[in-house]
């Protein structure tokens, strides 16, 4: 008899049986931790969609430009998407002053998707249009008093090297800055505003020349958050920012709260213009 060759076997057959055991038994580890995780967030979900009526909302602000006043009144006094720096910097000393929180779009996002839940005086602030002001105004306020914001840019006025500012025209952020903002500012995200879309009326397109735009814009950007030109938008628009792969975009007319009941690609924004006020931009949050 060739006892070392059915020993061999008997050895080989065991280890392949050990093996696929411990295979299953890891496998159904694996299904047991993915089916725990995803029960957990059902209930979670479920949780805090039993708590929230659909009043639950935050506050998603929408500006533009920023200029020192003395400029303004020089070259934009009739300018109502202009809002002075030192109206900017009242708002968010008023913001801080009073306990508003600084939420990132990844907290809106998920807000949005019922995982989690945020405070009733949440805020984000966001511009449109990518102006240079962004950067040389806007950003040293936002470190200064610890606020998220996004700043959403147009593909075809961003070019390679940004000029020297000068208040006396609009100007709009180079990919220098943009690069600058990713690597060392991560307090402001980048967002695309169209690429080629902004001036015209979209509804004028097909989807597919709405869907190359967006998509275009994404990838030169790299960027996955969204803001409709002028807050509009139709089914075309919506399929194609969906497609594209975008994870949030937004909108602002008309200017209203965001609510948990938004969609995450329509997300309702608060326009902040330069004929507000103080009084009246504390009446927002009333």
């Amino acid at each position: 008899m060739n006892f070392d060759g059915d020993f061999m076997k008997k050895s080989i057959l065991f280890l392949l049986s050990t093996l696929a055991i411990f295979l299953v038994i890891v496998a159904l580890g694996l299904f047991g931790i993915k089916f725990l995780k995803k029960e957990y967030h059902r209930r979670l979900n479920a949780n805090i969609r039993e708590r929230y009526d659909g009043s639950s909302s935050v506050y998603v602000l929408t500006y533009h430009h920023i200029l020192k006043s003395k400029d303004k009144e020089k070259y934009a006094n009739k300018n109502m998407y202009v809002v002075t720096l030192e109206d900017f910097e009242r708002q968010l000393k008023f913001l801080k002053d009073n306990g508003y929180n600084s939420i990132t779009t990844d907290d809106l996002y998920n807000w949005l998707n019922f995982d989690i839940e945020l405070p009733e005086k949440s805020v984000l602030i966001t511009f449109d249009d990518g102006y240079t002001s962004t950067y040389k105004y806007a950003l040293p306020l936002l470190e200064k008093y610890k606020y998220n914001s996004v700043v959403f840019c147009i593909g075809k006025l961003t070019k390679d090297k940004t000029k020297a500012f000068d208040p006396s025209v609009l100007q709009y952020m180079g990919y220098d800055l943009i690069n600058d903002i990713k690597k060392n500012h991560p307090i402001l995200k980048i967002g695309a505003h169209s690429n080629k879309l902004h001036d015209d009326s979209f509804y004028k397109y097909s989807y597919e020349q709405i869907y190359d735009d967006v998509l275009t814009v994404k990838n030169n950007l790299n960027t996955d958050l969204y803001s409709y030109p002028g807050g509009h938008y139709n089914n075309n628009y919506l399929k194609a920012v969906k497609n594209a792969g975008y994870k949030l975009v937004f909108k602002y007319k008309p200017s209203s709260k965001t609510y948990i009941t938004d969609s995450k690609y329509a997300v309702s924004r608060i326009e902040v213009d330069g004929n507000l006020g103080m009084k009246g931009f504390v009446d927002i949050f009333k």
